[in-house]
């Protein structure tokens, strides 16, 4: 006997010996289902779009607090190079910016114009007399002589004391090292990525340019002071001020290269440990991976 499927929810068939049994869902069910789908579909594409922008916010907070650490590692750079500008002009354009200096407190009114001050400076060496009638430099140039009268220890004689130009010479070194701080700077402060990426090891480069030109002037103030010392009577030797601007020049570039190779460190953390959340593969191996 045969029977009408028309207006029947379930339909029963026979196959193969077997009762299979197959469900229609009513119209308004499969309309449920439908809606279900495309909600579930909607939403987990809204949350995805949603993850990538909170992970891009904070790629791009991480790398705005990366940069600022660029802006005082750049003004330290700039007060160094202003201070070192400073050293590097020195006696005898600036007679109080001198490396290393000799003072003599014993005035003798037989010897009044003996030496009361010698400064040794980066061009030249300047000096004064008791009497205040002279007060002149040496020939500036790279490597000057020095040459100092005082009196004995036995203060009945006048002893002269040389500083040739082998100690002198290397005092121009420190110029170099004003330009390699110009050039770090210079680096911190660019737009330009791939000049950026130089601007620690710049900024290195001037630290170890400006250590070699202190140890210069160390090697001048110990050879100053056990030279005049020995010999002069009432000798006073004392490093000036262009020698603690330098030893300050140093402290600031070296600081600042600490704080740029943290910043750059940083730079890398938030580059690579922040991937933006995307399932799909982009690259040649992409079209592999869709033959699977």
């Amino acid at each position: 006997m045969m029977h009408s499927d028309s207006g029947i929810g379930p339909v029963e068939r026979l196959n193969h010996g077997s009762r299979l049994r197959r469900y229609v869902l009513p119209p308004t069910s499969l309309k449920r289902v439908a809606l279900s789908t495309h909600l579930s579909g909607s939403l987990a594409g809204s949350v995805v779009p949603s993850l990538e922008n909170v992970t891009a916010t904070c790629h791009q907070a991480f790398v705005k607090m990366a940069g600022k650490l660029w802006v005082p590692s750049s003004v330290l750079l700039l007060v160094a190079l202003i201070l070192s500008i400073l050293v590097s002009l020195s006696l005898p354009y600036l007679k109080a910016m001198d490396i290393s200096r000799f003072s003599s407190k014993d005035e003798n009114p037989l010897f009044d114009s003996l030496l009361k001050e010698f400064r040794f400076g980066i061009w030249a060496g300047c000096y004064w007399t008791f009497n205040g009638k002279d007060n002149r430099c040496s020939p500036t140039g790279h490597g000057y002589f020095a040459q100092i009268m005082a009196l004995t220890r036995t203060g009945d004689d006048i002893q002269t004391v040389t500083i040739t130009p082998a100690w002198t010479r290397g005092l121009a070194a420190h110029p170099f090292a004003t330009g390699a701080i110009a050039i770090a700077l210079g680096a911190s402060l660019s737009t330009r990525h791939t000049v950026h990426l130089f601007a620690p090891l710049l900024c290195g480069f001037a630290a170890v340019m400006i250590l070699i030109a202190f140890a210069i002037q160390i090697a001048l103030h110990l050879h100053v002071r056990v030279t005049i010392g020995k010999a002069v009577e009432g000798a006073s030797i004392s490093a000036g001020p262009g020698f603690w601007l330098t030893l300050s020049t140093l402290v600031l570039v070296l600081i600042s290269g600490a704080i740029m190779f943290v910043n750059r460190r940083r730079e890398l953390k938030t580059n690579s440990g922040y991937p933006t959340l995307s399932t799909q593969k982009k690259g040649v191996f992409s079209i592999f991976s869709k033959l699977k």
